[in-house]
């Protein structure tokens, strides 16, 4: 898709081809975001095999590229950018995906691993199984107003004023992120207008002071039944991190989702360094682990 390379700013693509099938594929991206060290990376995404000699004939023939490039670190799998589809499914409960969730293949870490790729950065996916803790009155209500801060649910009337808003609170809540670049605003609205029919009240708010947006978070139901509450998105100022505006919005969210009737909530794709995973670690059960694996070159 040469649109799609052009739009994503690939630097490379390779495919090992025999006959007239090809065997394994992926994109190569050589502006990228240097590793939490420092080192320079390159990223490897897009990727597709069923075939582990396949796959190591093509990672090793892209790190060789990037190496070439100058780059002295490669990670895999990552569609060049933490904004896109990355990391690779390593553990499983066997527990059926929620929606939305990113899924691989159960021999992707077996290839990536047989071309000395090793896991890097690790995420989780819990369940939390009792919602009741979370119904009633929020404990941080009082905190917050005192703070000058409100909370309301999403403007679907004005969604696009909310969208930069969310982009701007974006740009500076995720920047301490391994490997994260900025997105575009028109980008940003790209990903987040096809949702909007997920978006219910309680469920989708935003924390402000002053009109400027402090804090956000983005849940939706899944399930047959609607049963079950995702919490995909939080994200919160650095000027205001440590003050519990997290916990507020998501215990709200925890709180709307018991009042929805539903009977478990999934805190979704948290790096286990996070502070707010160690939170949900006391509280759910992991159910899916994720890495993002990387290469020395």
């Amino acid at each position: 898709d040469r649109e799609l390379a052009a739009r994503e700013h690939v630097s490379k693509i390779g495919a090992i081809v025999s006959g007239n099938e090809v065997q394994a594929a992926a994109a190569l991206w050589l502006d990228t975001p240097r590793s939490p060290d420092g080192a320079a990376t390159a990223f490897v995404g897009h990727f597709a095999s069923t075939d582990a000699g396949h796959s190591k004939q093509l990672l090793d023939a892209l790190s060789t590229e990037a190496a070439r490039a100058g780059r002295t670190r490669i990670l895999a799998p990552i569609d060049g950018s933490t904004w896109r589809s990355y990391r690779v499914v390593v553990e499983s409960t066997g527990r059926d995906p929620f929606f939305l969730e990113p899924q691989t293949p159960p021999y992707w870490e077996a290839h990536l691993t047989a071309a000395g790729f090793t896991r890097a950065e690790m995420y989780a996916s819990l369940e939390l199984a009792d919602l009741k803790p979370f119904a009633g009155p929020d404990a941080y209500a009082a905190e917050l107003t005192d703070a000058g801060i409100t909370v309301r649910d999403f403007d679907m009337q004005n969604f696009d004023k909310d969208l930069v808003k969310l982009h701007e609170l974006s740009l500076s809540a995720f920047a301490a992120n391994p490997y994260y670049a900025s997105l575009p605003l028109e980008d940003f609205a790209a990903m987040y207008r096809p949702a909007i029919f997920l978006y219910e009240p309680g469920l989708a708010l935003i924390a402000e002071r002053n009109n400027e947006a402090l804090g956000f978070i983005f849940a939706y139901r899944d399930g047959p039944q609607k049963s079950c509450t995702v919490l995909k998105t939080i994200a919160v100022s650095p000027s205001i991190r440590e003050t519990g505006l997290a916990r507020h919005l998501t215990g709200r969210v925890l709180a709307r989702a018991h009042e929805l009737g539903c009977a478990s909530a999934v805190f979704a794709l948290m790096h286990e360094r996070n502070k707010s995973f160690s939170w949900a670690a006391r509280h759910g059960k992991i159910f899916r682990r994720y890495a993002l694996l990387a290469k020395d070159l």
